[in-house]
């Protein structure tokens, strides 16, 4: 597990962190946030990776934390090298806030 972000010491602010997404190799990137458990179906769920739209293997809650849910979807290779993503999400029609990004090296 990677984490996708990390704190930049000169400015305070989180920048992304490179995600490397080695040939040959299986990748899942899972979120943790709120709002998904009551989604109308797994189909209503959609990850937006710059102009790639991935589906949710998994949006539900995490058992271990109330109130935690999370989303799984599966990498494309197709990302490798593409530099900074924006990031965003769907939910029942509903998208997420902007202003996350990830970066794929």
């Amino acid at each position: 597990m990677e984490n996708v972000f990390r704190l930049n010491a000169v400015t305070g602010q989180f920048d992304p962190a490179p995600l490397d997404l080695a040939t040959g190799q299986n990748h899942t990137l899972v979120l943790n946030l709120t709002g998904v458990r009551n989604r109308t179906s797994l189909a209503s769920v959609s990850v937006g990776v710059g102009s790639v739209t991935l589906s949710a293997l998994y949006a539900g809650p995490v058992a271990s934390f109330p109130g935690l849910d999370q989303i799984n979807v599966a990498v494309p290779a197709s990302l490798r090298g593409s530099g900074t993503q924006s990031l965003s999400v769907t939910v029942d029609g509903y998208p997420s806030p902007a202003g996350v990004s990830l970066l794929f090296n």
